[in-house]
């Protein structure tokens, strides 16, 4: 939308330069001086619009592709801890899981950083979320191949964890379309 209307403003600008180019006579020096000038500003309105073009578009691609990873992560997360608060994965699937969630959010959390200047605060509840899966008796006596089932007092601070993600998800792709 944006690129429409600097287009259309760069095409109104050069038309009123052209017309005011070919209005000279160009006999006398100063009229000379002043075709110049008027090429090498419409020339420069031209440069400028194009890159305030490009740099519009590279923003908003930043901030899609930022938003896209966050929405991915966000999904991957929820389904993660919905299957196991159902008890559906075994303990390495939840150490792996841990594990794999924590790098992913942490190179989220570098880029947006260091592109956007946005702090992506999600890694103490993730390792809040782990402590709460894997620091128990049942945990600790199962085998790598074992599925782990999560009680009831564990399962309500988990959810209210994932709650507190959720809303930290949503948040920080709000912040990306503001910014």
């Amino acid at each position: 939308m944006f690129k429409n209307y600097l287009f259309g403003f760069g095409g109104l600008i050069l038309g009123i330069l052209l017309a005011v180019f070919f209005s000279l006579n160009f006999s006398k020096t100063s009229d000379q001086l002043y075709g110049i000038g008027t090429i090498f500003n419409g020339i420069v309105l031209i440069v400028i619009a194009t890159s305030l073009s490009r740099s519009q578009n590279n923003s908003k691609a930043i901030k899609d592709y930022f938003i896209q990873q966050l929405v991915q992560l966000r999904k991957d997360y929820l389904s993660f801890h919905d299957l196991l608060l159902d008890g559906c994965l075994k303990k390495s699937a939840i150490t792996s899981g841990y594990k794999s969630n924590s790098m992913v959010i942490q190179q989220i959390n570098l880029f947006l950083k260091k592109e956007m200047e946005i702090e992506l605060n999600i890694q103490t509840l993730n390792r809040d979320c782990h402590f709460i899966s894997c620091n128990h008796e049942e945990f600790d006596t199962k085998g790598n191949d074992d599925l782990i089932a999560i009680d009831l007092k564990r399962k309500v601070e988990l959810e209210d964890k994932i709650k507190q993600i959720n809303y930290l998800f949503t948040s920080t792709i709000i912040s990306i379309t503001k910014n």
